[in-house]
This record gives structure tokens, sequence and C-alpha cells, in this order.
């Protein structure tokens, strides 16, 4: 129409009739270099056919394994294993081996009960006859067994009888985890999503996420089967690669996470300013009204973060 300025094209350097050259591809993000290891890969498939007929949790499985490949183990790390009362049997029969020099056994944030810790109590502390051939773990010093659902009297009366039974056995029922290493963050918690319903909150830091807690490449030389199995599900990559696939096959089923909190968050905290509280939380992914299955976001923790965590 007269009076009207003419629509303006896009300009381009191409010629009538010439066909200009597609915009080159973005380059996807390198993986980490785990991801690329074909030993780790064979580690964690390993694992997953150790464990296809297992019915004892995954963590607590393995666990034994160690301890029956390499009895001179002297630290065993099973918290936030998903272990009840009913998993101990296994176990009491593992540390009852002759060679047993198992030092740490940390059951810290499980299933467990009263009921379980007196049926650990009765193994420790039970008299030889001339039926046995060792004690159970007779070389333990240290039980941690805080963030489970223990009543004070009832870790009351396990120190008691193990002094009684002349065991030299530390029990620490803080509720706190042991060597934690942080693995991520969660920078957003959306109202109404199942990690607001789990009770995260912005800036938890997750410690422990199902069996993922070492951050750190593990180390692969002398290292039992089963130690090195043990070590390839419980390392952490990073958010997509390690929990995305956990996320994706707990779908409407809980998943055991740990986080590290700041006292101050928590107005009824008795930690020190400086303490950090740890929490468990029970996440179960699923579709609610926004995006996505938890409804949270968690970014790595940079490495200056780590320092210093790991003690």
């Amino acid at each position: 129409a007269r009076g009207t300025s003419p629509t303006m094209l896009p300009s381009s350097n191409a010629k009538i009739g010439q066909i200009s050259a597609p915009d080159p591809p973005k380059q996807p993000r390198a993986p980490p270099s785990f991801m690329d290891d074909p030993f780790w890969k064979e580690q964690r498939l390993a694992a997953a056919a150790t464990l296809a007929n297992e019915i004892l949790p995954p963590m607590l499985a393995l666990g034994i394994g160690i301890i029956g490949a390499k009895p001179e183990t002297s630290e065993l790390r099973l918290s936030n294993a998903g272990i009840r009362d009913e998993h101990l049997g296994p176990l009491i029969e593992c540390l009852f081996h002759s060679e047993c020099a198992l030092h740490e056994l940390d059951l810290a944030f499980n299933e467990l009960t009263d009921h379980g810790v007196e049926v650990l109590c009765e193994a420790l502390t039970r008299k030889l006859s001339t039926a046995d051939w060792h004690a159970c773990a007779f070389e333990l010093t240290h039980i941690f067994i805080g963030g489970n659902a223990v009543s004070p009297a009832a870790i009351d009366a396990l120190t008691a009888n193990l002094k009684r039974a002349g065991r030299d056995v530390e029990v620490d029922a803080s509720p706190r985890l042991r060597k934690p290493m942080p693995l991520c963050k969660a920078v957003a918690v959306f109202d109404g999503s199942p990690a607001a319903s789990a009770g995260m909150l912005k800036g938890d830091v997750i410690v422990a996420f199902a069996s993922l807690h070492n951050p750190k490449q593990p180390e692969k030389a002398f290292r039992s089967n089963p130690q090195r199995q043990y070590d390839a599900v419980t390392y952490f990559v990073d958010v997509a690669f390690s929990m995305g696939p956990i996320v994706k096959a707990s779908l409407g089923k809980p998943i055991s996470v740990v986080v590290e909190r700041k006292a101050a968050a928590v107005p009824d905290a008795t930690n020190g300013p400086g303490d950090p509280l740890y929490v468990k939380l029970a996440l179960v992914p699923q579709k609610w009204e926004g995006q996505g299955v938890t409804g949270c976001k968690l970014v790595e923790v940079p490495s200056e973060e780590k320092k210093g965590k790991t003690k």
C-alpha cells in the first residue's frame, strides 16, 4: 500500500541462488573421565550381576563380600545403606569370621531399631563356649549407630553390656555422618514438589544419595573384586550421570538421602552455630504439577567447598 515502508528482510552475505553452509554443530561437553573408563564400567556391570538375585541391600551384600574376600579389612562403611533389623543376621555371621580384623563398623543412618541393637549386642557380648571357635568381631573398637530409630535406653544398654562383657568398644550414637564429603547442593526446592514433601531445604548439601557417598575416584590397584564393585556403586561423578539413573529406577519409591544443613536453618537445633546438622530424608520421585520428578535443582559443589570436609 502507498505510504507504507517495505518489509525488511534479514541481511545475508549469500548471493541469490547460493546455498549457505549450515552453522557448525555445537560441541557437546566432554563427559567426566570416569564415564570413559572401561574399568569402572566393567565394575558397575559386575556389581549389577552380583546383586541381580540378592535380597540384602546392595551395600550390605557387597560389604559382606569385602570381609569375606579380605578379612583384614579394618573399616566397613555401611551408613545410609537401607539396613533393617532383619538384615543383621548375615552381617553378624560374617563378623564371626576367624580372621575378621574389623576395627570400625559404621551403621549410621539406616533403618535399625532397638531390636536390631539388641541382636547386635547379643552377638558382640556372647560368652564363648566349647562350641565356639572365636568371638564376634574380636578386634572391633568402634560402632557408629547414630541416625537410626534407636532409643537412648537401647544405646545405654548396649554400652553397659559391652563393658560388662569386657569388650572395649566405643559406641557413637551421635546423629552425624562419618567423614562426609559433599556431593551436590540444593540451590532451589520448589513448593509442592517431591523434594519439598521430603523436607529438603534450599542450601542443603547432599552428602549421601542412596549408595552414593564418595566424590573422589577410588583406587584401582590392590583391591578385591567385592571392594571394586562397592567402590563403583558408591562413587559419585555428577548429578546427571550418577543420580539420574537412581531417580529413574526409583519412581514412586523412596530414595534415602542424607543432607548436611546449617544449624541456623533449624529453629530448635541444639548444635552450635558452627556445627552442621545431618538430616535423613526419604525422597520419592514422582510426577507433580511442576517439571521433572523431584522438584529441586541440584548443582555440584565447587572443589573449594569440598576441601576440609573429609576428616
